[in-house]
């Protein structure tokens, strides 16, 4: 389909974000996303999984700004490919003790789930219980934790900033922003139950 726009002389662009998480000032994220699902199982539990698989986290706000700015420049009859994720790597293992904090206890994966599950269980994890059983089938799979970068970012960054947007994500700040807004919104659905 691509290929037959290109030699059809229409401009393709093809965005590709890694894992889009919230935005970058407020936090702001669906909270049944599966990025934000994990960030909140490990602030809620104060346990993450110690993996060193790569997050690659494009927050939402960056990336609407850079597929907007991509987009109108498509003059090109060529297929434009971007990755849009952050220049910087960040392990699973980093994300989840921002999320889990100084207290929080870095497990396995099978460590992980049977803390989950067993959470899940007694009725301990009733504060934002959803959001962790959504995780359920998800961390069946262990490749989400072991996986290596599969995006590489250098000629998108480059391109961004030849476009006026300096693609720049602190991993960290992202993290806490999201725990902080996803604290917000549980704390906000509690009271009005």
């Amino acid at each position: 389909m691509f290929s037959r726009a290109v030699s059809a002389g229409l401009p393709v662009t093809i965005i590709r974000p890694g894992i889009v998480v919230g935005h970058t000032k407020t936090g702001a994220a669906h909270t049944t996303d599966y990025a934000a699902a994990i960030i909140a199982a490990f602030a809620r539990m104060r346990e993450y999984v110690a993996a060193d698989g790569h997050f690659d986290l494009s927050p939402v706000d960056m990336v609407a700004r850079a597929t907007v700015l991509l987009s109108l420049q498509s003059s090109s009859k060529d297929l434009r490919v971007f990755h849009l994720v952050d220049a910087g790597r960040v392990r699973v293992r980093e994300v989840g003790q921002v999320a889990a904090g100084q207290e929080g206890r870095g497990l396995s994966v099978a460590e992980f789930r049977a803390s989950m599950t067993k959470r899940l269980g007694s009725g301990v994890a009733a504060n934002g219980a959803e959001s962790l059983r959504s995780l359920g089938s998800f961390l069946d799979n262990d490749s989400f934790f072991t996986m290596e970068q599969s995006y590489r970012s250098e000629a998108t960054v480059a391109s961004l900033r030849q476009l006026g947007l300096d693609w720049q994500c602190d991993a960290t700040a992202c993290v806490r922003g999201i725990v902080a807004f996803l604290e917000q919104s549980t704390a906000q659905e509690e009271s009005n139950q």
